[in-house]
């Protein structure tokens, strides 16, 4: 999987080359801050007149990992799979300030 990850301001563009792959036969699952993203193929070629001169299978799977921050929800990901091109959007998640709480000392007396 040729992968490209492109960061911006906004998030990360993630762009995967799957030539050959038919997207009912690819999926990306997020689990614990980890997207993972999963391609598999099977072709098979025959001349089915006359005898067998040739005759090819082919078979494959392939997939990749990628830490994308526990913070992230299924939600945020955008996917779109074109021509063979698997494009991803992930959002960066801005950290809001923790807003702190007064705290109360009693005091004795």
């Amino acid at each position: 999987m040729r992968t490209d990850i492109k960061e911006d301001e906004k998030g990360y563009e993630i762009v995967i080359d799957l030539p050959g792959f038919d997207k009912e036969n690819v999926t990306a699952e997020l689990n614990e801050g980890v997207l993972k993203i999963s391609a598999k193929t099977s072709t098979e070629t025959e001349d089915k007149t006359g005898t067998y001169l040739r005759r090819e299978r082919f078979t494959g799977q392939c997939s990749r990992q990628f830490y994308v921050g526990e913070d992230i929800e299924e939600g945020d990901i955008k996917a779109k799979f074109d021509n063979g091109t698997l494009q991803i959007s992930v959002p960066k998640k801005i950290e809001q300030p923790k807003l702190e709480e007064p705290h109360t000392i009693s005091i004795e007396g």
